[in-house]
């Protein structure tokens, strides 16, 4: 990555419309959360000019009013006046809450479902991340972002600034040199404001009383300022624009430094969805959003969410060796099969070439042949006997889709006063006079190899479906085939393969059966190929120069001068698939293909897998690794030669079936089972193409994948119980103490969950390089010490408590607020604790000066008793030298075998990645055993405060003045966990 560059991050204030619906639905979460901890709460709002939707899923026995909630919240952010356009004593307040589905809700109950742990609320990823270039471990344009919006705010309800508004936005461009940053470079505000305040005093107040005062140290005399860009600001809020919960949700993570999961993200105009109603652009989605339609996913079809037009961003197209592609922003995530042949997560960012993205096979969806109705006026003075009558049918039928296939392949589409088809042969020019009847009730004129079917009507009609007016290097398969019924794309695809496809024997040992389709236009070959996706088929798309090659049609030369695209169909199996759903129609090619072949392995494979089965061949007994009844054992040896390299599906299933009772507790066979099971075609990434696109979102609430363009894609006020929430506020949790220990510069932290199940499936630490121990080691330590489980979260953080208001707005990161337990440390936590027993040895302290005190006080009594020689009764001397005695004694024991004044873990604490005692601590203890930790200090070191303090864990002893570096920190703060179990806050820490 180049380490200078601009970087730009954006916040908004509490008055923006989607801030407005955030701080409602938390609003709802925090009054359910008041009088019932253990809620269960997804709640989602909507908000424009004159109301607010509120609508989700609660289970509590809370007794609230929504209403008043959410008018409440409205008019606390300033919307209450109706100058503003929206006020919150007026406004309307739809309300449409049920209960959690009983299904989600058994996954995360305890003791309910299939697992009896308290599970995930829902499956996803989640980040976090943390970085030490500003104090609060945050990137640093996100920081100034969100310090800007709230002293715009603070502005506002001080009556500083009196003409501000609600509304308002920042961004703040900052110049990094070697990764560090340097300087701000472009500050840019809007702020809603009083139209009777002119644009030059906003202009200066805005930069000398809101920017000046945040980024003063940051900016220099070239720092441009852009305020209220557009002139004016006076239509803001719900009138402005509608608001949605959960838009901003980078806003509220890091700014688009670190990434984040749990949401949506952007996928370019042109990216197609499969869904129940056929393929559609992303960009012409936002009614499947709101009508819930079924979407093809990794798992199986699930309805659509939020839909979100996110305005053109940076993006890259990746393109893999087989010709698929798809455009989207850097942080949008595909799943990939790694090096260690594990299915992750990657960004498009950290995708390179060569890395293998998933395209799914499997879970086919298709349309339903509707199309918009059809309305065709001749013009006026079109004489009578130039009308056709026509019967066009309402929807589409396989007549017309085998029609527009042939087309599509052989047709001239310029032409928009009649159709006409190339044939070439007399069995095309049959099936082609045979279509025209069924679909007009009269036959075409043919005219050497070109049949025409007159009718400005019927060509009118076929536009209406989606054929253009293009010629044969512009042509892209017609809108109506992408939400066609399975029947229609076959036969759209038949009609295709009839006219420009080819089918041959080869290979070898002529057991290879070769179809490809030949076409100019690249967008076709592309859009083919998905089509052919969706019945499981896969292809690649080869590009063929056709310079100073020429060709013959009826004799005719023909010299082309643009490049063929050849959409080739790829393996055995694909072959069988295209075989049994679409075919040809012409008998010539159709007996090619049903010919009678050897069959053929097919040698799809599922890359990466050699050292898995190597783990796994080797726990196989002896007897077994003998017999190798699957044949898997070339995989396992030497790659080199003729050794097997990658594993096949067909091999994969030949080696569960064979060992699946052997090996079915071993995680490597789960996940081999796994990756069978989704059946994903692995296709490497061959060029990365940076570009500008518009962007959308599509959220698939119950799976956070979908395909588009053929690959597996990540998309994206709730309870903790939410993971989405509760772990992704962890996540941060971990990253921040990671850099606060000294362990790295920069780390992020990725957790993924299966609903209804505890355990996270996936925790993956990424330090960006910048690692003063070995990655790896942190990895260890994370997974060994953070509790990543939904309950521990919730317990850990404290996450049942109504503190959610607060944290919708200004970021739920960076902020230094004592009910954000998730921005703590275990510095900070430990120094609160030393804090607490440094309070508890003072008192111990005084408790210890005053039992002394009065033992000697006693004693000393009694001593000039005797020296004036005053005559005491027995039993008071008795009482006197007792009670003095005891004190003295009982102060002693104390002290020795006591937990009042011993040295406890407690009183350690890190500084900057080093472990250290204060000193505080140490002044009035003895040597104090503590069972498995010593820490060794002579009397006089320690009344004095010098000397090496020596700390013995175990069998091990380090000095503490010499552990300096973080490796060893971490290496004794895991020993003091494992092996001290009486240093309860220690451990505490570390787990938090």
């Amino acid at each position: 990555m180049n380490t200078n560059y601009f970087f730009t991050s954006e916040s908004v204030t509490e008055g923006h419309p989607d801030k407005i619906c955030d701080q409602v639905s938390d609003a709802i979460l925090d009054a359910i959360l008041e009088q019932d901890p253990f809620g269960r709460v997804a709640v989602e709002c909507l908000t424009k000019t004159g109301f607010v939707v509120i609508a989700g899923e609660v289970t509590t026995s809370a007794i609230i009013d929504v209403q008043k909630i959410a008018r409440e919240t409205v008019k606390s952010i300033g919307y209450n006046k109706p100058e503003l356009g929206f006020d919150g004593e007026t406004c309307g307040v739809l309300v449409a809450l049920s209960e959690q589905s009983p299904d989600i809700a058994q996954g995360v109950d305890e003791n309910a479902g299939l697992y009896q742990e308290q599970g995930a609320g829902d499956q996803g990823l989640m980040f976090g991340y943390a970085s030490n270039e500003t104090p609060e471990y945050m990137p640093l344009p996100i920081m100034l972002a969100h310090k800007l919006t709230q002293r715009i705010a603070s502005a506002r309800k001080r009556g500083e600034l009196w003409y501000l508004r609600p509304d308002g936005k920042s961004q703040v461009t900052v110049e990094y040199e070697n990764g560090v940053p340097k300087r701000v470079d472009t500050v840019v505000v809007s702020t809603q404001h009083h139209p009777d305040v002119s644009r030059e005093n906003l202009r200066r107040d805005v930069i000398e009383k809101i920017i000046k005062p945040i980024c003063y140290e940051w900016i220099d005399e070239n720092t441009k300022y852009f305020i209220n860009p557009t002139g004016a600001f006076v239509i803001g809020g719900p009138v402005g624009d509608a608001g949605v919960t959960g838009r901003k949700i980078i806003v509220d993570t890091y700014g688009g430094y670190g990434r984040h999961g749990g949401g949506a993200f952007c996928l370019a105009g042109n990216s197609l969805i499969n869904t129940e109603k056929g393929l559609f652009k992303i960009s012409k989605c936002q009614q499947i959003g709101e009508k819930g339609l079924l979407v093809k996913t990794d798992v199986h079809p699930m309805p659509a969410g939020a839909w979100y037009d996110n305005g053109v961003k940076i993006t890259e197209v990746l393109i893999t060796e087989d010709g698929y592609q798809v455009e989207a922003t850097l942080n949008h995530n595909f799943r990939i099969i790694d090096q260690n042949g594990n299915y992750v997560w990657r960004p498009v960012e950290k995708i390179s070439s060569g890395d293998r993205i998933a395209i799914q096979t499997k879970n086919r969806l298709f349309g339903d042949n509707v199309i918009p109705k059809f309305k065709f006026t001749h013009k006026e003075g079109t004489a009578p006997r130039r009308v056709k009558r026509y019967t066009f049918p309402e929807t589409l039928t396989e007549n017309y889709a085998y029609l527009l296939g042939l087309l599509i392949g052989d047709g001239l589409c310029t032409d928009r006063g009649s159709i006409k088809l190339c044939v070439c042969e007399t069995e095309m020019q049959n099936i082609v006079q045979r279509i025209y009847r069924q679909i007009s009730g009269e036959e075409g004129k043919v005219y050497g190899h070109w049949a025409y079917l007159g009718g400005v009507e019927l060509r009118a009609y076929l536009e209406h479906l989606g054929l253009t007016n293009a010629k044969s290097f512009e042509k892209t398969v017609p809108r109506a085939i992408f939400n066609a019924s399975k029947e229609n794309y076959a036969a759209f695809l038949r009609g295709l393969f009839d006219t420009d496809g080819s089918v041959r024997i080869d290979g070898r040992n002529k057991n290879t059966i070769r179809i490809h389709l030949a076409t100019t236009s690249r967008r076709l070959a592309e859009e083919v190929q998905l089509l052919l996706l969706n019945f499981g088929i896969i292809s690649k798309i080869f590009t063929v120069s056709m310079t100073e090659k020429k060709g013959y049609i009826g004799g005719r030369k023909i010299n082309s001068v643009h490049t063929r695209y050849d959409v080739t169909i790829k393996g055995s199996k694909s072959v069988q698939l295209f075989k049994e759903h679409i075919g040809f129609g012409l008998s010539r090619k159709q007996k090619t293909l049903d010919e009678n072949v050897p069959a053929k392995r097919d040698l799809q494979i599922i890359p990466n897998q050699r050292e898995r089965i190597i783990r796994l061949f080797q726990k196989l007994p002896l007897s077994e690794q003998k017999k190798d009844f699957c044949k898997i054992g070339r995989l396992t040896r030497s790659s080199e030669g003729k050794a097997t390299k990658e594993l096949t599906y067909e091999k994969a299933r030949e080696f569960i079936d064979a060992y699946g009772q052997l090996l079915n507790a071993e995680k490597d066979f789960t996940e081999l089972q796994e990756l069978i099971l989704m059946e994903h075609y692995y296709s490497p990434i061959k060029n990365k193409i940076p570009s500008f696109a518009h962007t959308y979102d599509l959220n698939i609430p119950y799976s956070h994948t979908f395909t588009a363009n053929g690959f597996v894609c990540h998309n994206s006020g709730k309870d903790p119980t939410k993971v989405d929430r509760s772990a992704a506020y962890y996540a941060r949790y971990v990253a921040k103490n990671i850099i606060a220990a000294g362990l790295a510069d920069r780390c992020e932290v990725q957790v993924a969950y299966a609903i209804g199940i505890a355990a996270p499936v996936s925790i993956f630490v990424n330090t960006f390089g910048t690692n003063k121990i070995p990655e790896e080691k942190i990895v260890e330590a994370v997974k060994k010490h953070f509790d990543f489980r939904p309950k521990a979260i919730i317990e850990q953080l404290q996450l049942r408590r109504p503190i959610y208001r607060k944290t919708a707005a200004y970021g739920h990161f960076g902020r230094n607020d004592p009910d954000f337990t998730w921005e703590k440390t275990l510095l900070s936590q430990m120094e609160e604790a030393n804090d607490k027993v440094l309070m508890t040895l003072r008192h111990s302290r005084k408790a210890f000066l005053v039992e002394y005190t009065c033992g000697f006080f006693l004693l000393a009594l009694l001593l000039i008793g005797l020296i004036k020689q005053i005559d005491l009764p027995e039993s008071i001397t008795y009482l006197l030298s007792g009670l003095g005695f005891i004190g003295l004694a009982g102060t002693e024991l104390r002290r020795y075998f006591g937990d009042r004044y011993k040295i406890m873990p407690t009183k350690l604490s890190v500084t900057k990645g080093v472990l250290k005692i204060r000193k505080k601590n140490v002044y009035y203890q003895p040597l104090g055993f503590i069972p498995d930790l010593n820490i060794r200090q002579g009397a006089l070191q320690r009344l004095l405060g010098f000397g090496t303090v020596h700390l013995q864990v175990g069998n091990s002893n380090l000095e503490l003045k010499d552990i300096d570096n973080p490796h060893q920190i971490l290496e004794m703060l895991e020993n003091l966990i494992e092996e001290t179990r009486k240093a309860n806050l220690v451990r505490q820490t570390m787990r938090q």
